[in-house]
């Protein structure tokens, strides 16, 4: 099973009872993390540092946005 985020819930991708998406904390919380905590560790660490990777490269495309509407700003348009 592996962890993905549709919209702000989290969810499971590759679960054998919900096959095409399944909600972590309500099916599976207790006794999936229970019975795998070291695999539920793992995998939440993971997807943890993509989450973060995203959001740094979104941070990055931010910035240049920024860049340009400055630059924009700054570009005086003959009347």
């Amino acid at each position: 099973m592996r962890f993905r985020l549709h919209g702000n819930e989290l969810h499971v991708h590759g679960c054998v009872q919900h096959p095409t998406r399944c909600d972590f904390f309500l099916d599976h919380t207790l006794p999936w993390m229970l019975g795998n905590r070291e695999s539920a560790k793992d995998q939440l660490l993971v997807y943890r540092l993509s989450v973060v990777t995203r959001i740094t490269a979104l941070t990055v495309v931010l910035e240049n946005i920024d860049r340009m509407l400055h630059r924009l700003a700054d570009i005086k348009v003959a009347a």
